[in-house]
């Protein structure tokens, strides 16, 4: 795009263009002085370094070489771009580009108008936390913060959580990342927290109950202990919600707060998501820079979902030290898509609401002590593609019909007193089994008539044969006879067109 007036070219998107090659410091893209955007994400420039030339484009207001290959120490002439709203450096292969601390400084100094700073899996391995909280001079502008896998080591200041214009924090994949959340006071516009894979310690405090604004919430994977606070259920626009893999205890049913009916009604959004009206959108759409991603355990399997739509609606409370009944309030979540409480030492039966989750595609609620049997309403989930019950002490016929009969021994295994398809145990008392006879003198056939039916209808049979040939041959031709058969063949002739008709006109 060029200035109507100059005709300087002023924004430049090559983005997503398949352009290979090495980028030179030569080259005229450094020499666009009036340049104010530039956008050269998804190419592959493997082999090229970030030339210190980056520092004439002196006008740039975004810049984004995210997913290019490229490598290298990152220049500290990037401090020049004093301009910059939003900057992305992201993707381009694991600590392939390197941020050392003056760099850090200088930039974070200069762009004070920075509201974006994308920098996963670049290598800010000699960053420490005092360095971090240059942050907060960024205060009134910095909207997006995206620090994942980028080796951040030692303990976070809590000052980074109380950005007052943060909307997006992720710092996931920072193994050696510790720290606590806030406790007090912990007002913020945030939609989208990611700290999973962190050392992140502690009680989740009651203070997240004030992020009214939060959409998706993942704590996985690391070392949060002790109960969840009740005042979570008060992120009533919450979507995604993961907190797998840590040391969190306590009655499951307390998970959806004391009084489970009020809070659970009051959780929004998981229910009557309606995708029609709305269409399908993508978490955070306005930052069209940042692409949310997230691991979870989907339909059996860790998948790294690089963007997250907001119909995107799942639980994952896994591997955790929950216990007590799972509530039946639970089956009021009716856009909930995934549901994983796997691994936990959760007791009582499986709701039969579990039956009103209508758009739910994975299920998984093994390896808990779960009793009694599995309730018919689950065949009435039609979207379910992935279950497993496995590792419990369920008990019973396994439901059949609909998606029930696509699943696997997998899906079972480990419940003893199950029985029936797909599993090789019949059931002694099936239900779906004919019913026995209890005549002593008649022998059942497939077809459910003994002997003396048969012959006796044979019999029949063959008089009424005798009868009717002696009076072809008397007569030649019976009249009353063959009109009686015309007329009879003729009405199921009408209604054998009209049951078509009819079938024709539901297809159109």
């Amino acid at each position: 795009m060029c200035n109507p007036v100059s005709g300087h070219v002023i924004s430049l998107d090559l983005s997503c263009n398949n352009l290979k090659g090495v980028l030179h410091p030569n080259s005229t893209i450094f020499q666009l002085n009036n340049l104010q955007q530039l956008n050269l994400a998804f190419n592959d420039f493997s082999g090229s370094l970030m030339h210190a030339e980056i520092g004439n484009l002196v006008s740039l207001t975004h810049l984004n070489l995210s997913n290019t290959g490229i490598s290298g120490n990152i220049p500290y002439t990037i401090s020049y771009l004093s301009k910059l709203v939003s900057l992305d450096l992201s993707n381009n292969g694991y600590m392939s580009l390197k941020l050392d601390p003056f760099t850090w400084k200088k930039l974070i100094h200069n762009a004070t108008n920075l509201r974006e700073l994308h920098l996963e899996d670049v290598n800010m391995t000699s960053i420490r936390e005092s360095s971090l909280l240059l942050l907060k001079n960024l205060s009134s502008s910095l909207v997006s913060l995206n620090l994942a896998s980028t080796e951040l080591q030692g303990n976070l200041s809590s000052d980074l959580f109380y950005l007052p214009n943060l909307k997006v924090l992720d710092l996931s994949y920072n193994y050696y990342l510790g720290g606590q959340l806030p406790k007090t006071n912990w007002t913020s516009p945030l939609r989208y927290l990611d700290l999973s894979s962190t050392t992140l310690s502690g009680e989740i405090p009651y203070s997240i109950g004030q992020l009214k604004y939060l959409t998706q919430l993942v704590l996985s994977y690391c070392n949060f202990d002790g109960l969840v606070p009740p005042s979570l259920w008060n992120l009533t626009k919450l979507k995604y919600l993961d907190l797998s893999y840590n040391n969190l205890e306590g009655e499951i049913s307390n998970v959806f707060g004391p009084l489970p009916t009020s809070c659970i009604k009051n959780f929004q959004g998981m229910k009557n998501l309606n995708v029609t009206q709305t269409g399908l959108q993508y978490m955070m759409g306005n930052y069209k820079n940042y692409n949310e991603s997230v691991v979870v355990i989907m339909k059996g399997f860790f998948m790294n979902l690089t963007r997250i739509l907001t119909s995107f609606t799942t639980i994952d409370l896994s591997n955790n030290m929950f216990e007590g009944e799972i509530p039946e309030v639970i089956g009021e979540l009716n856009s909930l898509i995934g549901l994983n409480l796997s691994n936990n030492g959760i007791t009582g039966t499986i709701p039969k609401s579990l039956g009103n989750l209508i758009n739910l595609e994975w299920l998984d609620l093994s390896r808990n002590h779960l009793t009694g049997e599995i309730p018919e309403s689950l065949s009435n989930l039609t979207f379910l593609c992935f279950l497993n019950l496995s590792q419990n002490q369920l008990e019973g016929i396994i439901p059949t019909g609909k998606q029930f009969d696509t699943f696997g021994n997998v899906s079972y295994e480990g419940n003893a007193m199950l029985c029936g398809l797909p599993l090789s145990k019949s059931c002694k008392n099936d239900k779906y089994q004919l019913p026995q006879s209890t005549s002593n003198d008649e022998e059942e056939t497939g077809f459910g008539f003994g002997w003396k039916s048969v012959a006796i209808g044979y019999g029949c049979g063959a008089v009424f044969g005798v009868l009717l040939g002696y009076n072809v041959f008397l007569t030649g031709k019976p009249r009353c006879l063959a009109t009686f058969i015309e007329n009879m063949f003729r009405i199921r002739l009408k209604r054998t067109h009209y049951r078509a008709g009819a079938n024709h006109r539901g297809i159109n």
